[in-house]
């Protein structure tokens, strides 16, 4: 973003993309006229849970145990885990904070704007308490006792993907001093790398779409 905000400041970019998050630099350039509230054709920074981690060479799922300092590999297909993670997030705060109160939370892989959308579906709320009880009884109460420590990753320079995982990170460990979550920001060609190796617990990302079709976001998010 620095470099594209010299590059227009001085005219020699016609115009820039940038997150809602820098705006305030922008919109009081000489000349700079913002252009808002365009849509996107895209579901914007899920946290995406990996089901089974490839445990061999991968420091990002600690220990590859649940002892405190890790995770097994099996960690997130526990169902009441990802509910606890999904309650744990303050959706409003996140929008209001990074977004500036744009946006809307997701409702399911398709965005609105494509066939298929629903303004109805059911989402998450924030809910702390919920959170809590259920990382209690996760595992007979495993989890609770032992705690965790991994890595929630996104990839280098989006930074409300990396604020997301941030705000994820805040949250949970408030909830048990034994729970630990690293935020890695690593660079897009080792991200795609170790998302396919299946070596990264968890990630926040998101899906353009590459054509204004249901099939192309829900086939990406949901047919592993």
């Amino acid at each position: 973003f620095a470099t594209r905000r010299l590059l227009l400041g001085a005219g020699d970019a016609d115009a820039i993309f940038m997150d809602r998050s820098h705006l305030p630099q922008v919109a009081s350039l000489p000349g700079v006229t913002v252009t808002d509230d365009l849509p996107f054709l895209e579901v914007h920074n899920s946290f995406l849970f990996n089901f089974k981690i490839e445990l061999a060479g991968n420091p990002y799922a600690g220990s590859g145990k649940l002892d405190g300092a890790g995770i097994p590999p099996d960690f997130f297909a526990d169902k009441d885990i990802r509910l606890a993670f999904a309650h744990a997030f303050p959706y409003e705060a996140y929008l209001r904070e990074v977004y500036r109160g744009k946006g809307a939370q997701a409702r399911g892989p398709i965005p609105r704007g494509v066939f298929g959308y629903d303004e109805s579906s059911p989402v998450h709320q924030h809910d702390p308490a919920k959170a809590e009880a259920l990382l209690r009884g996760a595992r007979g109460g495993k989890v609770w006792e032992a705690g965790f420590r991994f890595a929630c990753v996104y990839q280098q320079g989006k930074e409300t993907r990396g604020q997301a995982c941030a705000i994820l990170k805040r949250e949970i460990e408030r909830l048990n001093a034994k729970f630990r979550i690293d935020v890695v920001g690593v660079q897009w060609s080792t991200y795609l790398d170790l998302h396919r190796g299946r070596k990264l617990p968890l990630v926040n990302a998101r899906w353009g779409l590459d054509y204004p079709d249901p099939h192309n976001p829900v086939f990406a998010y949901l047919h592993s």
